[in-house]
């Protein structure tokens, strides 16, 4: 995580939420050393419940692109929510899960239509 505007917590909701972006063996724990050009790249986000009494727990994932061979990573990426949806936007989508169960609403494919959202520089 190389952008600290893409770590979102809410401490009312007990949700944390990174952007991940990695080759598929490497999350499923098997250790392959490739180049760029032949990952099987998952990008997406791990939304995470955090409680006191049990600590942190993986609530689910949010799969933005899946068997992809490009390397773009998901260094723009956000994730907020509206009452009881949650939205996480990358380069390539912008997705809406309902925040209880992590149920897909609707998705709003961006790629190649220029930058969803202008980030300011700090």
């Amino acid at each position: 995580l190389n952008n600290h505007k893409a770590f979102f917590f809410d401490k009312r909701k007990n949700l944390l939420s990174l952007p991940i972006s990695s080759d598929k063996n490497s999350l499923n724990g098997i250790s392959e050393k490739r180049i760029a050009p032949d990952w099987n790249r998952w990008n997406g986000f791990y939304i995470l419940e955090l409680d006191n009494k049990n600590g942190i727990d993986l609530k689910g994932t949010v799969t933005h692109t899946e068997n992809d061979t490009r390397y773009h990573g998901m260094g723009n990426s956000r994730t907020f929510y509206i009452e009881e949806v949650l939205y996480t936007v990358s380069d390539s989508i912008l997705k809406m899960n309902f925040m209880n169960n992590l149920e897909e609403i609707n998705s709003i494919k961006l790629e190649n239509t220029g930058k969803f959202i202008e980030y300011l520089e700090d």
